[in-house]
């Protein structure tokens, strides 16, 4: 029994519990900050599987964690980070027959998404295929152009310059982009943070959104 109460975790219980914090107490679940999903999102990512760096691990990430909640605009961001402002970031996902149909039957609809969007620190658009697949291979039956479609990404990218587009080659390379640009983008706001007040815990990734808005209120 003596030997036992000499043991690390008997020694220093708060040791394990760091660790736990840090890493998460499985080490395949990813819980650096939770991604939240909107409920009205019709084919969400899974965010399972995900390749690790290999000063992460090396590994994989079993899958990352989640959270359904309504949101304003958008279809992915950070729990919350989902509200417009100097903290908010949001994702719209969309598929080739997505945008297609966004510009045929849809186009008022999303313009307005896109104002919206614009009041957003951190906003992208990620569509599930290549450029190049998009304007060389059209969804059947569709009515529209390539050119138009081609035309009009290039318009709202000139009106809203805030508002990344990227396009990718399938939905698993863009859920793991969507990881990584939600993973940087809370990186970003709390550099911020420590930037403006150097005497913070720079090592802290998990600041609630009431502290980091109200430390960013005042810089």
């Amino acid at each position: 029994m003596k030997k036992e109460n000499k043991s690390p975790r008997a020694k220093n219980p708060r040791r394990k519990a760091k660790a736990d914090s840090a890493l998460g107490a499985d080490p395949t679940l990813f819980d650096g900050f939770t991604i939240r999903i909107d409920t009205r999102e019709q084919c969400p990512f899974e965010f399972v599987n995900i390749p690790q760096d290999e000063k992460e691990g090396g590994g994989v990430w079993a899958r990352a964690s989640t959270v359904l909640g309504t949101m304003t605009t958008a279809d992915y961001s950070i729990e919350g980070f989902h509200q417009p402002g100097m903290i908010g970031v949001a994702v719209e996902r969309k598929s080739k027959q997505d945008l297609y149909g966004t510009i045929s039957q849809g186009r008022e609809r999303f313009e307005r998404e896109l104002e919206r969007l614009a009041h957003y620190r951190y906003a992208m658009i990620v569509v599930e295929s290549e450029l190049s697949d998009v304007l060389g291979n059209p969804p059947p039956h569709t009515k529209f152009s390539p050119k138009i479609v081609a035309r009009s990404v290039i318009s709202w990218q000139t009106r809203h310059p805030g508002i990344q587009w990227v396009f990718l080659p399938g939905r698993t390379v863009a859920m793991q982009y969507v990881f990584r640009y939600l993973m940087r983008a809370n990186r970003a706001i709390h550099e911020d943070v420590f930037e403006a007040y150097p005497g913070l815990d720079s090592k802290r990734w998990n600041w609630s959104s009431e502290e980091l808005a109200t430390v960013l209120e005042m810089i």
